[in-house]
């Protein structure tokens, strides 16, 4: 006779898996950030497919080394070492912590670092993911640069100017409307 399903058995494979049983790397593999692992001494002591990829190292010359050691000392930065040395020792966590570097081989880097300690663990070790930036700061310095350059030709123009918002609200005049229509800035 056939018992009843009431679930037990789908329970105790759900217990028989743990994150014990899965292969870290593979996990590493997963995100879609550069990761790295770090030990107390900041021995890199591993990362994953995506920090290789980007920052165009290999594993063998990358773990087991100190991070400022790796290709051929272009991560020896120095807010990198302010990241390590001096912010991280003293929190447990760090987020959003900006680095802007030129790499030797891949070129000008803008990364958003964020970090944690896991002392719990033996040995303790620091985890690091590294958002690439860099394309997101280029774009919002170029429309920063576009938006001064057109405020110029505003105040440069020899006619009067006027822009607006949507509510046809004055965001910017020219110093030739000012004149023209003899109104102080206030108004």
């Amino acid at each position: 006779m056939k018992q009843p399903d009431d679930g037990t058995a789908k329970n105790e494979k759900v217990r028989d898996f743990s994150m014990s049983n899965l292969d870290a790397q593979s996990i590493l593999n997963t995100m879609r950030q550069p990761f790295l692992v770090l030990d107390s001494e900041l021995v890199v002591r591993g990362a994953n497919k995506r920090f290789y990829d980007t920052f165009d190292v290999k594993a063998v010359d990358t773990e087991g080394c100190i991070i400022y050691d790796l290709g051929n000392q272009q991560w020896d930065i120095p807010r990198l070492r302010t990241l390590l040395e001096d912010i991280l020792p003293h929190s447990e966590i760090v987020e959003d912590f900006m680095v802007d570097h030129r790499f030797e081989t891949i070129g000008r880097r803008i990364m958003m670092i964020n970090a944690r300690q896991i002392p719990e663990l033996s040995p303790a070790l620091i985890l690091m993911s590294i958002d690439d930036i860099t394309a997101q700061e280029d774009h919002r310095h170029e429309t920063e640069r576009q938006k001064h350059l057109a405020e110029i030709i505003i105040d440069a123009a020899p006619v009067s100017f006027l822009v607006l918002d949507q509510d046809l609200k004055v965001l910017r005049a020219n110093e030739t409307f000012f004149d023209a229509f003899a109104v102080d800035r206030e108004e």
